[in-house]
C-alpha cells in the first residue's frame, strides 16, 4: 500500500473497541473494497489515504442490541488472542511452539 501517512482515531463518542476496529482494518474484507475503490499503482499497489478509510463500510454499534454487542466484544477479544499469540510466537523455543502460535 502506498500511503502519505495519517492516523486514525475513534472520536470520544465512540463506542467501538479500537482493536474491533483493527480487526475489521486487517480483514480480507476491508482489503478488497480498498483495492477496487481506491487507486491503483504499477505492481499492484493502493493508495490507503483518508479519502478512501473514511468510506469504509464499518458498521456503527448498537450497544442496546446484546447480539451485536456480543458479536463486537467477540472480535475485540479475538484481537487481543492473536496479539497474545504473536507475542508467545516471539518468544517460542522449540519449532512445535512456533507452529502452535502460528496457527
Amino acid at each position: 500500500m502506498a500511503s502519505g501517512g495519517f492516523t486514525i482515531a475513534l472520536g470520544q463518542e465512540s463506542v467501538l473497541n479500537p482493536k474491533y476496529v483493527l480487526a475489521l482494518l486487517n480483514s480480507s474484507l476491508i482489503f478488497w473494497k480498498l483495492q477496487h475503490e481506491s487507486n491503483v499503482f504499477r505492481g499492484g499497489w493502493i493508495t490507503c489515504t483518508k479519502q478512501y478509510f473514511g468510506e469504509l463500510p464499518i458498521h456503527n454499534l448498537q450497544q442496546d442490541n446484546p447480539t451485536e454487542k456480543g458479536m463486537h466484544d467477540r472480535i475485540a477479544d479475538l484481537v487481543d488472542k492473536v496479539l497474545d499469540a504473536k507475542k508467545k510466537l516471539n518468544e517460542a523455543r522449540t519449532d512445535a511452539d512456533r507452529q502452535f502460535y502460528e496457527r
